[in-house]
């Protein structure tokens, strides 16, 4: 294995549990948001409980996430020039 194939291939894994963090990230704040309106609406206290422990995730995510994107930058740094080649 060449250093091209295991940077392209850091890259793409990178990638991938990027687009999935990112994209529970965005929809996450909303589910949060809805439980509690709905809480506001009805005070079932369900809908606390599903909000705290979302936001509880949501702050793990969040962590994961700077870490996938700061070496998603990183990565891009130093091998963007060689990976579209």
């Amino acid at each position: 294995m060449d250093d091209l194939f295991i940077a392209r291939s850091l890259f793409g894994t990178t990638m991938a549990f990027h687009i999935i963090f990112a994209t529970i990230g965005v929809g996450l704040p909303l589910m949060i948001l809805i439980a509690e309106l709905l809480y506001q609406k009805t005070k079932d206290l369900d809908y606390v409980v599903m909000a705290k422990r979302w936001t509880k995730t949501f702050a793990v995510l969040l962590g994961v996430e700077f870490r996938l994107g700061r070496l998603l930058a990183c990565s891009y740094r130093c091998y963007g020039q060689d990976l579209w080649k």
